[in-house]
């Protein structure tokens, strides 16, 4: 809809601006015969008459056109210019409509009066009279004082019609931009619901939290726990508030993809303990400043440990909190562990924290990591997009 808008403001433009071209050539022709440049005049009027083809000339181009080929032939006499008189001729003669009785004496004497030595001057040749100042014109029956009056007149009137043209064209010109302008925010929003929708195709949403005072009764009080444990994993990896801040991240990004708000809670819900795993792995290892090779396949097998830590979990929510848990370290390239998962076989809890993660793990201040700002961490995640989901990366810009 809106592209057709566009499309039929911009061919009305057009087709104004080509109504008008033309008749502002005449005018431009007039204007410049009044102030007495008679070539230029000349120049543009022929140019005119070029352009018209086989369509029917306007009557006031007949006279303008008339008008201007008389006294430019006159002023070439008047001024001993014979140069190129055979071209001149021969565009004259090309616009028949316009020879009237006295442009063609005019021609005719401009083609005698040609110096024979092909110096170029003539010496001492009486102006006869079809080219004095008030010969009267054979076309219109009008003197040229009075027709000069007549095209002064047509002048200002055709300049009073550019101002109106000019004024159209402005509001043509503001209304184009108010159709762009509510276009590009029509495709933002567009755009926007369409990458919030791409998800709910591809993933099955948990139960919902309903509104029942059960219900929240019990989501608060599984948060409560989550939170308690998450502290807890915390302390274990030192990691101050990693898990609420992963949790907070996951909440948004899910809000941003279009996902409903009680299902984005228990997105949060679950982050908070997707780690809970590494209580099961040596304490002193979590805490290294280096880590070993040997120290990387223990720390691995906390995806194992995680499922028998979830009996705190409701029956309802625990495929949600195992799938957090075990699968946040699979990559959409299927390089990832323990399963080797690719892309749709992943769940969204997973995909969504495996970006959180390897974000806040890149902004972190522990000392064997080399990137530390946002900028840096949002480039190290974009130049490994095989391994993470695009949606979910782009959703993290939006939101930190």
């Amino acid at each position: 809809m809106n592209k057709i808008a566009l499309t039929f403001i911009l061919l009305l433009n057009t087709f104004l601006f080509a109504q008008t071209s033309s008749l502002s050539n005449v005018d431009r022709a007039n204007r410049a015969y009044i102030q007495g440049d008679y070539y230029t005049a000349f120049n543009i009027i022929n140019q005119y008459f070029k352009e018209l083809d086989s369509n029917t000339p306007e009557d006031k181009a007949i006279v303008i056109g008339e008008k201007i080929y008389f006294y430019y032939l006159r002023s070439l006499f008047l001024n001993d210019d014979f140069k190129d008189f055979d071209t001149l001729e021969k565009i004259i003669n090309s616009n028949k409509i316009l020879l009237s009785k006295r442009v063609l004496n005019a021609l005719n004497i401009l083609n005698n009066s040609e110096d024979l030595d092909g110096d170029g001057v003539v010496d001492n040749i009486e102006i006869p009279d079809i080219l004095t100042e008030e010969t009267q014109d054979s076309t219109t029956g009008y003197s040229s004082g009075e027709l000069a009056l007549m095209l002064k007149k047509s002048l200002l009137d055709s300049e009073k019609n550019a101002q109106n043209v000019s004024r159209v064209n402005s509001i043509l010109i503001i209304l184009l931009g108010v159709i762009l302008l509510i276009s590009l925010l029509i495709i933002t929003v567009l755009y926007k619901s369409k990458k919030r929708k791409s998800y709910n195709h591809r993933d099955s949403l948990p139960a919902h939290i309903g509104l029942s005072d059960e219900s929240r009764s019990k989501i608060e009080k599984l948060i409560s726990t989550c939170k308690r444990i998450g502290l807890t994993i915390d302390q274990a990896t030192g990691r101050k508030n990693t898990s609420v801040n992963s949790a907070e991240l996951v909440y948004k990004i899910s809000m941003d993809l279009g996902y409903k708000k009680e299902d984005s809670i228990l997105y949060y819900t679950a982050t908070l303990v997707y780690d809970i795993g590494l209580l099961g792995v040596d304490k002193n290892i979590l805490q290294n400043s280096s880590i070993s090779d040997e120290d990387f396949i223990e720390i691995k097998k906390h995806v194992e440990y995680a499922k028998d830590s979830l009996n705190f979990v409701p029956t309802e929510y625990i495929d949600l909190f195992i799938d957090a848990s075990t699968k946040h370290h699979e990559n959409m390239d299927g390089s990832g562990y323990p399963y080797g998962l690719v892309e749709g076989e992943i769940p969204y809890i997973a995909r969504v924290i495996r970006v959180v993660e390897s974000y806040l793990s890149l902004v972190s201040i522990r000392e064997y990591k080399d990137i530390r700002d946002k900028k840096a961490a949002m480039e190290s995640l974009v130049s490994e997009v095989d391994k993470y989901d695009k949606k979910i990366v782009e959703s993290l810009f939006e939101v930190v």
